[in-house]
């Protein structure tokens, strides 16, 4: 049954719940269940997970703008040139 939960939320794009998922369920079985700190943690997790993955891409963006850049600035310079 967790492997299916899992699967549904990757499924979802709901990756930080799904690493999160066995974690909380652990957690739940040893203590008393309170439904609204579970989704509230299962929630943290995915928001931290999307901060983590956004902050990726924007570095590996951040990553190829230098080149660009510079072509752009060498086209300005060479157009710059011939007027």
């Amino acid at each position: 049954m967790s492997h299916e939960i899992i699967r549904h939320l990757k499924e979802l794009k709901l990756h930080g719940m799904a690493q999160s998922w066995p974690e909380m369920v652990g957690q739940t079985r040893l203590a008393e269940f309170d439904p609204v700190s579970f989704m509230t943690q299962l929630l943290r997790s995915e928001s931290a997970e999307r901060e983590v993955r956004s902050i990726a891409y924007q570095m590996t963006a951040a990553a190829s703008r230098p080149t660009a850049i510079c072509r752009a600035s060498t086209l300005a310079n060479r157009r710059s040139l011939r007027a």
